[in-house]
């Protein structure tokens, strides 16, 4: 463990970090008091100091918190330990759909239409909340060994009641390979951005590729603002027509014209 991090953060005793990201430090920790295991979120101690990344951080928690289903990773407690914010969250036993997809390529599309339905569940859930996840991929689609899929990482999603625009500067937040045409666009998003990127999580389970290639992130996301959809089909014959139709459903450049 990194020596400017406390042992503790509130009642939680840190013992291993398992994951980094742009914005924190994820570690494995007990809660002494319940002996329940958890994943600690911190931020990182440099950006501990900037307010608006604070903000965001907190953001991310309180939308994070106020979300409560099977299928989204939930979250316990926020804090602050010294000047570090952190808060603690379900510790998930399992693997990402990123990993499952990256071990065996293209997964059957019955499996595959499964886990899909699972994520749907719960953004359906963010969405009755006002919230938008903003960056749903298979890395943020953990697989827990009870086959439950739990969405993560709700850093990205804004309260779509509120008026606080945090990326007001222009910035684009998301993942070029499954990025919304509006998402690019920096446009109003709703709901029906999750179902886009959602959509083509779907395609890049079912044929083991991404909806669109490029040599870049940035012609990448201009194929998905301009490009037609190649169908899932095309790449993988395997996939059947219903699922390849909805794949393309989800897909839609238009948000009307997508799942409502």
């Amino acid at each position: 463990m990194a020596a400017d991090h406390p042992e503790r953060f509130g009642p939680y005793r840190v013992e291993e970090m398992i994951g980094a990201g742009g914005m924190g430090i994820v570690y494995r920790a007990l809660d002494e008091a319940l002996q329940r295991h958890v994943a600690l979120k911190t931020l990182l101690p440099a950006l501990a100091a900037d307010s608006e990344f604070v903000a965001r951080f907190k953001r991310e928690a309180q939308s994070a918190a106020a979300l409560n289903h099977p299928n989204i990773t939930q979250i316990y407690v926020i804090g602050q330990e010294g000047t570090i914010p952190y808060f603690a969250m379900e510790l998930i036993r399992g693997k990402s759909l990123e990993a499952i997809a990256r071990e065996r390529r293209a997964l059957p599309a019955a499996e595959a239409t499964g886990y899909i339905l699972q994520a749907a569940q719960g953004l359906r859930h963010a969405a009755q909340k006002k919230l938008i996840h903003r960056d749903i991929k298979p890395s943020n689609l953990m697989l827990t060994e009870e086959g439950v899929v739990k969405i993560t990482d709700f850093g990205l999603a804004k309260a779509a009641r509120s008026e606080t625009q945090l990326t007001a500067t222009g910035e684009v937040l998301g993942s070029p390979g499954y990025i919304s045409p509006e998402q690019a666009q920096g446009s109003q998003l709703d709901a029906r951005s999750d179902i886009y990127s959602l959509g083509a999580t779907f395609y890049h389970l079912v044929t083991g590729k991404l909806p669109f290639e490029a040599p870049t992130p940035v012609a990448m996301i201009v194929k998905h603002m301009s490009e037609p959809l190649r169908s899932p089909r095309a790449v993988n014959p395997a996939v059947p027509y219903p699922v390849a139709s909805a794949i393309q459903k989800m897909m839609a450049k238009r948000p009307g014209e997508r799942f409502q």
